[in-house]
């Protein structure tokens, strides 16, 4: 987490306190998966300073819908972890590939502050490619600015198909027709010229 930066400056005889903070920062997760492959993306929140600290979050989130399709949209643990709060997963609308009006807000005394997850979205992968997920009207503390958004993707590749039970068995049944051919051509010894 990054701390509070002071310095001083003299001007005119006198000195006063100038305190900066490092920006917060929301980033959207990374994923590399598999067609069919079910999977999260967090999205995440740092440098959250105690002093200011996160009382409310809302964004969107647009994806490539034939790439990928949103199953559910949960509340992450960063607000929940301090006390009460009023989620809503927002609307997802696959066709237009987004999701909107995700927000959260948090109604107790203290001020969360740090870092951790906002939110997670459960997708499924449904098709081969990379989908963008940029995340879109984000707002920190009703505010959409003072803090910085970083995108994410989604890298979908093809499943390597496993060999199915029909591949197995005529594999074997294969190997057991040319075991059973060659056990046939082998010499037969000769009875008559064995000793008695």
């Amino acid at each position: 987490m990054l701390r509070w930066l002071k310095r001083s400056i003299v001007v005119a005889g006198g000195a006063f306190c100038v305190t900066a903070w490092a920006a917060p920062v929301v980033t959207v997760g990374l994923a590399r998966v598999h067609a069919g492959d079910t999977f999260d993306i967090p999205i995440l929140i740092s440098g959250v300073d105690d002093t200011v600290g996160l009382t409310a979050w809302q964004f969107d989130l647009s994806f490539e819908p034939d790439i990928v399709k949103p199953l559910a949209v949960t509340e992450g643990p960063f607000l929940a972890n301090f006390g009460t709060t009023l989620y809503s997963p927002g609307v997802t609308d696959d066709g237009a590939g987004t999701i909107t009006l995700v927000t959260d807000a948090y109604v107790d005394q203290d001020m969360p502050s740090g870092s951790g997850v906002l939110a997670m979205i459960t997708f499924t992968a449904v098709g081969p490619g990379t989908s963008a997920l940029s995340p879109a009207s984000v707002f920190l503390n009703f505010s959409d600015s003072g803090f910085s958004v970083n995108d994410g993707d989604v890298q979908v590749t093809s499943k390597v198909p496993e060999p199915g039970m029909a591949v197995l068995t005529l594999f074997g049944s294969l190997l057991l027709a040319s075991g059973a051919r060659c056990w046939l051509r082998r010499p037969s010894p000769d009875l008559a010229a064995s000793p008695t």
